[in-house]
């Protein structure tokens, strides 16, 4: 893989002047933190969950992000209804897929909005991003669980999937290797940069 800086200044500009609006579905356990995130950023934050609203909303967004930390099944599906809407306008969707593994549920209604919606972004960490992918890995909630490699059929998931995927921290971006015509974007030696 080679490595290409980001011009994170220059995003933050960009941010910072056009001011986007972004929609999350979040986890209720960092709504708050994610919220100040973005407004400290420079973006607007609008935390709208209510099936009835999400659509109207996502229309009005730059990008809406998924977060299925605090699951509920209504919840997955207010979920569905702001992707396809996010879909519809061409904006970007993130999905965290906060503790997948850890049960048959969230496996499930990661699956879901992955095949029902078009999701350019998956954040998770290795074993997270190892089960939705089939393989078989029990997650320890949030926490990674230690994994020396990732079968090559992550690496087809993830190449017919996302066109990007972010890892937590904890875990170094090659871990994954090559994803064909995908990146992986990971925290490397403190700085931020894309592989491709």
């Amino acid at each position: 893989m080679k490595k290409a800086k980001i011009d994170v200044f220059g995003l933050l500009e960009k941010v910072r002047r056009e001011k986007p609006v972004v929609h999350h579905l979040t986890n209720w356990v960092t709504i708050y933190d994610c919220a100040n995130i973005v407004k400290v950023l420079g973006a607007s934050p609008v935390m709208a969950h209510a099936k009835e609203e999400v659509a109207e909303m996502a229309g009005i967004a730059s990008s809406l992000v998924l977060n299925i930390g605090t699951l509920t099944v209504d919840f997955v599906e207010a979920m569905k209804i702001a992707a396809r809407s996010a879909n519809n306008k061409g904006i970007p969707v993130i999905l965290d897929t906060c503790g997948a593994g850890a049960t048959k549920l969230r496996d499930d209604k990661c699956l879901e909005l992955i095949n029902e919606a078009r999701i350019n972004i998956i954040k998770g960490n290795t074993s997270e991003v190892a089960r939705i992918s089939g393989e078989k890995v029990k997650t320890k909630g949030v926490d990674a669980t230690p994994m020396i490699a990732v079968s090559s059929r992550a690496f087809g998931f993830l190449d017919k999937g996302p066109q990007y995927l972010l890892e937590h921290p904890d875990v170094a971006a090659q871990t994954l290797g090559p994803l064909g015509n995908r990146h992986i974007i990971g925290k490397q030696g403190g700085g931020i940069d894309v592989w491709f």
